[in-house]
């Protein structure tokens, strides 16, 4: 057996004997005679976890930890605002009981200080800033006073944080930037390079089912989106039955396995539900990150675009539309790289006037809680939103596709 095998073996076990949860231990009792696997084929005949089988089990059941030493409950993690990221602390704390419900208990903090997730990528300790979206300013005068040498954040948020931190700070002082949580577009790349010339960007791949990180950008690799694996996560690519892949060069879902001790919720055999390509097989892992395997939404900096949202909006905006096919592209405004979603109707010959009903579709299509994709078109945060028309037949096959076209 392989040592990242034996380690996934020894965390299934971990977790099947954790004293303050039977997640595990139901949901492998159903299997006949189980028992801990000693082959890989052993261990591809387990179940794989999904977030419904998350979501359908209450938070107080699967904490793996004294319920004292959880500091941070994730409540972002796509599970119907039920947490499923725990995150444990050596000092104690009590929260109140309605936390046990699952509400929601975990929004991102904005801070400044040594970032430990950026010390094993070049070796240094960094100042390192997260702006605030809503606090530009101020965000910018800390970045000044405390001498920061390094970002982290969004795509959109580093691009739109970088007029307001140049009037402040000369932006060569930034070394070094990390990205996590949206697609890095080529676009964006080459834009966040121009803005801050010094920089060394990275990408990190990142969930909120597990605990930081699982891979970022190789140490000396060239602007690519192959991530190397970090060595906490056992990781395998499964196609589209749940067959394990293990061939260099192939393409499938990603799996991942949590090897890490006392670990608040470890993650065994967990459908990430993204598409990746398997570089090298051999430690370290290196995956390249090909999009979502659900093709149900495209994430943005300013929210997302989901199919649920998007049919909602054409049913009240362009009834006679018997299907549609939703396209995120993007575009160039004053140098900086904009998401811009393009829309074509299908219809057995009904007439549509495209300008009104992109002006309409943009008003009531929501990609957040508080904003439509016509506040963000007004904010600069995104292009105005295209319509086209097609015909087709009566008995067309509906489809709905939503396709992320960004390089």
């Amino acid at each position: 057996m392989s040592a990242p095998f034996q380690r996934a073996c020894a965390a299934l076990t971990r977790a099947i004997e954790n004293p303050y949860s039977a997640f595990y231990r139901d949901l492998y009792k159903k299997i006949p005679d189980f028992s801990v696997p000693q082959t890989l084929l052993e261990w591809r005949a387990l179940p794989l976890l999904a977030r419904e089988h998350i979501a359908s089990v209450p938070l107080e059941k699967r904490v793996f930890i004294p319920w004292q030493q959880v500091r941070i409950i994730r409540a972002t993690s796509g599970t119907s605002g039920r947490g499923v990221l725990c995150i444990p602390t050596g000092a104690a704390r009590t929260f109140p009981d309605h936390m046990l419900a699952g509400a929601t208990l975990f929004s991102f903090q904005y801070h400044i200080g040594a970032a430990n997730t950026m010390d094993h990528i070049d070796g240094k300790k960094r100042r390192v800033l997260q702006a605030d979206p809503t606090r530009m300013e101020a965000s910018a005068r800390l970045a000044a006073k405390s001498a920061v040498d390094a970002l982290h954040g969004l795509p959109s948020q580093l691009l739109a944080f970088a007029p307001c931190l140049a009037q402040r700070y000369d932006l060569a002082h930034i070394r070094f930037i990390e990205i996590s949580g949206e697609h890095l577009s080529s676009l964006q790349r080459a834009a966040i390079q121009t803005l801050y010339p010094r920089a060394v960007i990275r990408e990190r791949f990142s969930v909120a089912e597990a605990q930081g990180a699982v891979a970022t950008t190789p140490l000396g690799a060239e602007a690519s989106h192959v991530l190397e694996v970090f060595s906490k996560y056992y990781v395998e690519l499964i196609d589209a039955n749940g067959l394990v892949i293990d061939e260099e060069g192939q393409t499938g879902e990603l799996v991942i396995t949590s090897l890490d001790e006392g670990e608040a919720f470890p993650l065994m055999r967990y459908r990430l539900g993204d598409t990746v390509t398997l570089i090298r097989k051999e430690e370290p892992v290196h995956l390249e990150i090909l999009g979502r395997t659900d093709k149900d939404r495209v994430r943005l900096g300013i929210g997302e675009i989901n199919l649920f949202e998007l049919e909602r909006a054409i049913a009240a905006v362009a009834p006679e539309a018997v299907d549609f096919e939703a396209t995120v592209g993007e575009d160039l405004r004053d140098s900086v790289p904009l998401p811009q979603l393009s829309i074509i109707l299908f219809t057995a010959g009904a007439e549509i006037d495209t300008e009104q009903c992109a002006k309409k579709l943009a008003g009531f299509l929501r990609i957040n809680q508080k904003r439509s994709y016509a506040d963000g078109v007004a904010k600069g945060l995104c292009l105005p939103l295209k319509c086209a028309v097609k015909n087709v037949a009566a008995n067309h096959m509906k489809r709905k596709h939503l396709i992320d076209a960004r390089a």
